[in-house]
């Protein structure tokens, strides 16, 4: 069944609040052909702070993060550069949204590599750039990582753990 676009249009508005009435497009679930409903409703969401936590709220609600990481997934393989260019901005927009939630869905184990190749793909670094920038083959790689103990951290700043 095809919504309408009055279908999925949200009431941010509340009657304590003396923020006029705001309507925010925002599909239920994305797909490459609303990216740009997206990544519309997510930049009309910072233009009023008291959004960014019922879009947050949105974004737990209808699993956009996976869906978004399907269609990266898919772009990407198709060489799809100006939607990884979307896509990236509406990683970005997602993270500054700040929502704990939304952060813990990011950071997953299982979306972060993922999410750490939305954001090889900046738009204003050019096409070319993104191959430059391999954040999840450094990231992958257990080589470059060693364990620090814990003892080393606290005795250079001399602090105590809060365990």
């Amino acid at each position: 069944m095809m919504m309408t676009r009055e279908d999925r249009l949200y009431d941010f508005s509340s009657e304590e609040s003396q923020v006029p009435k705001i309507e925010i497009a925002f599909p239920e679930k994305p797909e490459i052909s609303s990216l740009t409903e997206v990544d519309e409703g997510l930049y009309q969401s910072f233009m009023v702070p008291s959004l960014r936590r019922q879009i947050s709220e949105i974004i737990i609600q209808y699993q956009y993060i996976p869906a978004l990481l399907e269609i990266f997934e898919y772009c990407e393989d198709c060489g799809m550069v100006e939607e990884l260019g979307k896509l990236f901005r509406i990683f970005k927009l997602i993270f500054l949204l700040n929502g704990q939630e939304v952060l813990k869905e990011l950071m997953a184990l299982d979306h972060f590599l993922l999410v750490a190749g939305v954001m090889e793909h900046d738009p204003l670094l050019g096409p070319d750039h993104a191959k430059q920038q391999i954040f999840r083959k450094y990231l992958s790689d257990s080589d470059k990582f060693k364990q620090v103990p814990i003892v080393v951290v606290v005795d250079k700043y001399n602090c105590n753990p809060p365990f």
